[in-house]
């Protein structure tokens, strides 16, 4: 996967004030934890 089309938000807060749409949030619980949206 190439990361130069999306734009990764680094929080939740990021998140729910950035750009939509975006496919993967970076969470807290791991070094290299990702979470993917599906909407």
């Amino acid at each position: 996967m190439s990361s130069t089309n999306l734009h990764v938000f680094g929080s939740e807060q990021e998140l729910l004030e950035g750009m939509w749409p975006t496919p993967l949030l970076k969470l807290k619980i791991g070094d290299d934890v990702w979470g993917k949206l599906e909407y």
